[in-house]
């Protein structure tokens, strides 16, 4: 707008219109007849649905089982005379291996819970949604 010499600005009349810089208010919220379209994520066939559950329920069967074994070899505990705790092992012909070392064993037994972990590791990373 035009301001004149002594300050003032000019009355609008019928030759100067009044400008009338307003935008229409935007709403900020939705209103309740509006809503936000939500895509529908793909189906999954069924029989793949129920395949996949099989799946989940074997990974579960399998992550129990090893936490069987891991609280089974943790119950082990070692006495202080050796001749009282032993390791055999057999092969599929008969070949047996039988020993008392006590450090043998315990490092057997680290051996075997440090792979029963890192196998239920595994199978937590496969039961998935």
């Amino acid at each position: 707008m035009n301001i004149l010499k002594n300050g003032t600005a000019p009355v609008p009349t019928k030759e100067t219109p009044v400008s009338n810089n307003q935008l229409p208010a935007v709403p900020l919220k939705p209103t309740a007849t509006e809503k936000p379209k939500v895509e529908k994520p793909e189906q999954i066939p069924l029989e793949d649905r129920i395949l996949r559950i099989q799946v989940l329920g074997d990974l579960i069967a399998k992550r129990e089982k090893l936490q069987d074994s891991l609280k089974k070899i943790s119950s082990y505990k070692f006495s202080s005379e050796s001749r009282f705790d032993k390791l055999t092992i057999e092969d599929g012909e008969g070949n047996e291996f039988t020993t008392t070392n006590t450090d043998v064993l315990k490092e057997v037994v680290a051996t075997i819970k440090a792979t029963i972990l890192r196998k239920i590791s595994e199978v937590d990373s496969f039961i998935t949604f």
